[in-house]
């Protein structure tokens, strides 16, 4: 693999009108390409410092290849290590096939090296083949579901919605995520961002008698409760469980589902490894083998 690498550049207003003609077709997800640029162009509004819009461009001036990239700090034992994460990957139909997917991600990697970014992010759709050989390696990725039936039915939580601006959850998920081996650490704005992102409402306050005890986000699909996330770190885990379990009955619905967490499988839920969103790790100057377990990515960290 050659070493050369191409310019990366921050999309203009042109480019991103470009980036979003390309890409609409393949994540349109159900909007039209007018609506499909406003929701883009309200992603960026909302990580004005965080996140922008790259790519590289053939000799000819068009745009080759594109991709999201998010500024972050990922928590690696005791340290707080600048992170770029990748996104939305995006080679133009017509160069496919001729490695400009390669020399993007590689353009990335020396961009983010040059800016102080020692690690780098992605949540791979295509499997990991691809992308470990450009340097990555996979962490956990896989998917839990359950039926309500099967769930801890004693010792529930009371529950209560959070308020939009309650920032002690995120503080609450800072403190527990210093703890993991490998966790991201979230900001303000990515908080917002990924429950608006995700569609991730709503934010459930656990309660034990007169005490906040943790959160737990999650959303009523069609056919099941998903369940985001939870942190309660003073709680038995079966306590949360059967909490989600009543949420789901009152919610009518007799399933759960959601992405397994390193440390939290249970006997009672179906796990199966992921064909997407797979979390891929590299080091943008040196090898990543001495990163430490477990990496706790959770489905909000999903970009």
């Amino acid at each position: 693999m050659s070493s050369h690498t191409d310019e990366i550049v921050t999309l203009d207003a042109d480019g991103f009108d470009e980036a979003c003609r390309q890409t609409h077709p393949l994540w349109h997800q159900g909007l039209d390409l007018a609506a499909y640029k406003r929701r883009l162009e309200e992603a960026f509004r909302r990580m004005p410092g965080e996140m922008r819009y790259a790519g590289i461009r053939s000799d000819d001036g068009a745009l080759a290849a594109s991709a999201r990239l998010l500024d972050a700090d990922l928590r690696v034992g005791s340290a707080s290590v600048p992170t770029c994460g990748i996104a939305a990957v995006f080679v133009a139909k017509e160069r496919r096939g001729q490695a400009w997917g390669a020399r993007l991600i590689r353009s990335i990697l020396a961009d983010a090296a040059g800016r102080g970014r020692r690690l780098a992010l992605l949540f791979s759709d295509i499997g990991i083949g691809y992308y470990e050989r450009l340097g990555f390696r996979p962490l956990h990725a896989q998917d839990w579901t359950a039926s309500t039936d099967a769930l801890p039915d004693s010792g529930a939580l009371v529950t209560r919605e959070a308020a939009p601006d309650d920032d002690s959850l995120r503080k609450l998920y800072n403190d527990y995520a210093d703890r993991q081996g490998l966790c991201p650490h979230r900001t303000a704005a990515w908080w917002s961002y990924f429950r608006w992102w995700r569609a991730a409402r709503p934010d459930l306050i656990l309660v034990d008698g007169d005490r906040e005890v943790g959160y737990a986000t999650v959303r009523t699909d069609e056919d099941h409760l998903h369940v985001f996330e939870w942190v309660a770190p003073t709680t038995e885990p079966g306590r949360v469980w059967a909490t989600l379990r009543n949420e789901a009955l009152q919610k009518g619905k007799r399933a759960l589902s959601g992405w397994l967490q390193p440390g939290r499988m249970e006997k009672w839920m179906d796990a199966a490894d992921r064909s997407g969103a797979i979390p891929m790790l590299a080091s943008t100057g040196g090898p990543t083998d001495e990163l430490p377990e477990p990496a706790v990515f959770e489905e909000l960290d999903h970009f």
